[in-house]
């Protein structure tokens, strides 16, 4: 698959909200563009793994109904859809050029959680407390979208919830206040949706000028960014205990 082909038209995002601590499995569809996998996917792939000889599996928070999959999860779900992930290796700077590259499919995250309820799983061993997020191409030019870095309120996230039992939302609301803390903390300010010229893949810098979705479970809307706003983001991610994964298609074997 092409970049120009993966291209995403802004008014036909897929954008998973927060449901209890499913970050993981949000972040795969959203990076995918579509609901791939569920929660009885993502447990069935822990059993799958290989277990080390422990009693409950290593994959996953040990608080039953409780998401927190780690990153080997995340892998395994990527593969059975023909795509592999690269961890970026955090000692460097992020290099832009990478987001043209034909190759290029999405960037998908894993940052540390600030919430009450990641801390309390932190502090008693139940889970590592970090929350998935991802990054796909989108295609250029205007977009009547707004900016959910400035508009985005703890309602929203309790809205997506309802079903769920009032832990649950309230959860899904601290996640919302501690992804806005975070923003504040990296100096992330919000960004408009801008009209850019179509940039030509191949170009040194024409990555700069292409544009991304900024997906995360526990925002209502999109964050669109410029190539060079995004590389940016990433470098502060990386200063930040954060992990940085692209995605690109398997390569065949000879």
């Amino acid at each position: 698959m092409s970049l120009r082909s993966r291209l995403v038209a802004k008014e036909k995002l897929y954008l998973e909200r927060q449901k209890r601590f499913n970050c993981a499995i949000h972040a795969t569809n959203n990076i995918l563009q579509e609901s791939a996998f569920d929660q009885l996917r993502f447990d069935a792939i822990c059993d799958e793994l290989p277990q080390f000889g422990r009693w409950t599996s290593p994959y996953k928070s040990s608080v039953p109904y409780v998401g927190y999959y780690d990153a080997s999860v995340v892998v395994t779900a990527l593969m059975e859809r023909g795509l592999e992930l690269q961890q970026h290796d955090s000692r460097k700077p992020f290099d832009g050029s990478k987001l043209a590259s034909d190759k290029f499919y999405g960037l998908i995250f894993n940052v540390r959680s600030r919430s009450k309820a990641a801390f309390v799983l932190r502090l008693f061993r139940l889970a590592q407390g970090r929350h998935w997020l991802c990054v796909v191409p989108v295609k250029s030019g205007p977009s009547s979208m707004t900016n959910s870095l400035a508009t985005d309120t703890v309602q929203d996230a309790a809205e997506s919830v309802l079903p769920e039992a009032t832990s649950v939302a309230t959860e899904a609301s601290s996640q919302l206040v501690e992804a806005r803390d975070t923003d504040r903390a990296m100096d992330l300010q919000p960004v408009e949706a801008t009209t850019a010229c179509a940039a030509t893949p191949h170009d040194d810098d024409g990555w700069k000028a292409m544009q991304f979705a900024w997906l995360d479970s526990v925002r209502s809307k999109p964050t669109i960014l410029t190539g060079l706003e995004l590389v940016e983001r990433v470098n502060e991610l990386l200063r930040n205990d954060g992990s940085v994964y692209m995605a690109s298609p398997v390569t065949p074997v000879a």
